[in-house]
């Protein structure tokens, strides 16, 4: 999982790690300076690239 991890662009790699560790978006956003609708994006794309590596379909379901 970490080559997995590894891979992903530095820009989205950023955001995932620091939401894995337990940041909220609005403390990410103040870290690194940013919007943070330009950090929830990236975290976004960052899963993206991760579902797209591990061959992972999430289930959708309606509420």
């Amino acid at each position: 999982m970490k080559e997995t991890i590894e891979a992903i662009e530095n820009d989205y790699k950023i955001s995932f790690t620091m939401f894995a560790e337990g940041y909220k978006f609005r403390e990410m956003a103040q870290i690194l300076q940013l919007n943070i609708e330009i950090v929830k994006r990236r975290f976004f794309f960052a899963r993206k690239q991760l579902y797209a590596q591990l061959k992972y379909e999430p289930k959708i379901t309606a509420f």
